[in-house]
C-alpha cells in the first residue's frame, strides 16, 4: 500500500539484525505439503490485503468474506485450496488476528498464508504469528524460521493424483521494505537467496511441473512489463488499473528463473485499487489478485458505484492450462456480484 516513499529518522540508518545462530538446512519434504485429488481441476482461490484492525466491524466482515467464498464456489463448484497474500492485518491486535485465522479455518479448506509488508507490525513477533496461524486444523503449516532463507513463508504445495504431480503452488515472502538511500525506503520483494530455494525446491523434480506463484509485492520486473503492456494491449489479459504501481525494489532474478522452473505466472496483492493482470513479452503472467474487503482504502467505479473488491480465482486444469477469473463482491445491500474471466492460459 502508499505511500512508496517517506523521509525516515537518522535512527532507521541503524542496521537491525535478526541475527541467526542456529541456522539449519531442511530438504525438500520440509517445505512441501500435498494436496491429492482426482477431479479433473484445482481450484485456488486468493484474497489479499484483507487489513483487518482493532476497530473492524467483525460482523460486517466476516459476512463479506463468506459471500467472496460462497461466490467463488458457485463459481468452481468446489474450492480446494485458499491462499491468502499479504496485509492481512494493519493495527491490529492479537485478538483480531487470533479471530481472521479462526474465521477462515472454519471453511474447512486447506489455507496457505504469505506475509505482506504490514503483517509483522504489532504487539507480537513474527514467531507468535507463525504460531496463530499453524493453531488451525485446515492450515499449511508454515516452515521453519531457522533456515537460510529471507523471509518466513517460502513453501510450497502441490496437487497430486496418486503420486503424480499435476500442479504446484509457490508461496514466497516479499518481505517489508529496504533503504533506497539515506532518507527514503522502497518496497522490499524476492531475494536472491529466496530465488535460489525455489530453483532448488524445483530440480528436485524428474520433470517440469507447471507452477503458479503467489506473493504480496509485485516483483520489479512488473513495472515495465506492465507499461509494455499498456502500448501493446495484446499483453493485457483482464482488470483495471487505477493507480500507480508499487513493485519492488530489489533486482533478483526471480522472474528469469520462474521461467526456467515451469512457473506459468505470479500473482500478488499490495496496491488496493489495481487488479490488472498482464504478460511480459515472453508470455509470462504476472498480475493482481482483488483486494478482499472493504478496510482501508479500496477502488469505487464513479458510475456504477461497485466496489473492485473480493477474490481471485484460478482453475489449473491436467492439460496444463489454467482459467483465471476476478470476482467481485459489492460491499451494498444485498451483495450484488459480478466477474471477469479469462481461460485457457498458459
Amino acid at each position: 500500500m502508499k505511500p512508496h516513499k517517506f523521509i525516515v529518522s537518522i535512527l532507521s540508518l541503524v542496521p537491525l539484525c535478526a541475527c541467526q545462530s542456529n541456522v539449519r538446512t531442511y530438504g525438500v519434504d520440509d517445505y512441501r505439503h500435498v494436496i491429492t485429488s482426482t477431479n479433473d481441476t484445482f481450484s485456488v482461490l486468493q484474497l489479499t490485503d484483507i487489513h483487518w484492525c482493532y476497530a473492524t466491524k467483525l460482523s460486517d466482515s466476516t459476512t463479506y468474506l463468506t459471500h467472496v467464498l460462497g461466490f467463488a464456489k458457485e463459481k468452481a463448484g468446489q474450492i480446494d485450496l485458499v491462499v491468502i497474500t499479504g496485509d492481512s492485518f494493519l493495527g491490529a491486535n492479537q485478538s483480531m488476528v487470533t479471530k481472521l485465522y479462526r474465521f477462515i479455518d472454519s471453511w474447512n479448506i486447506p489455507f496457505a498464508v504469505t506475509y505482506g509488508n504490514h503483517d509483522k507490525e504489532g504487539d507480537w513477533g513474527r514467531a507468535w504469528m507463525n504460531q496463530a496461524i499453524q493453531k488451525g486444523k485446515n492450515a499449511i503449516s508454515l516452515p521453519y524460521d531457522d533456515d537460510n532463507v529471507d523471509g518466513d513463508t517460502n513453501y510450497f504445495v502441490d496437487w497430486n493424483d496418486g503420486n503424480d504431480t499435476i500442479w504446484r503452488f509457490y508461496l514466497l515472502d516479499s518481505n517489508s521494505l529496504i533503504l533506497e538511500n539515506a532518507i527514503s525506503y522502497g518496497y522490499d520483494g524476492i531475494h536472491e537467496n529466496q530465488v535460489q530455494w525455489m530453483k532448488t525446491m524445483a530440480n528436485q523434480s524428474v520433470h517440469t511441473i507447471p507452477s503458479l506463484g503467489f506473493m504480496h509485492i509485485p516483483p520489479k520486473e512488473f513495472g515495465d512489463a506492465s507499461k509494455e503492456a499498456k502500448a501493446d494491449r495484446s499483453r493485457w489479459i483482464l482488470g483495471e488499473q487505477n493507480e500507480k504501481t508499487c513493485e519492488s525494489a530489489v533486482d533478483s532474478s526471480f522472474v528469469t528463473v520462474a521461467k526456467s522452473i515451469g512457473m506459468r505466472g505470479v500473482f500478488f496483492g499490495h496496491d488496493h485499487s489495481n487488479d490488472f493482470v498482464i504478460q511480459d513479452q515472453d508470455g509470462f503472467t504476472m498480475g493482481y489478485g482483488v483486494k478482499s474487503g472493504t478496510e482501508l482504502y479500496y477502488h469505487e467505479n464513479e458510475t456504477s458505484k461497485q466496489t473492485l473488491t473480493g477474490g481471485a480465482l484460478y482453475t489449473v486444469k491436467k492439460d496444463g492450462s489454467y482459467d483465471l477469473e476476478h470476482l467481485y463482491v459489492d460491499d451494498h445491500e444485498g451483495y450484488p456480484v459480478s466477474s471477469i474471466r479469462r481461460e485457457g492460459l498458459r
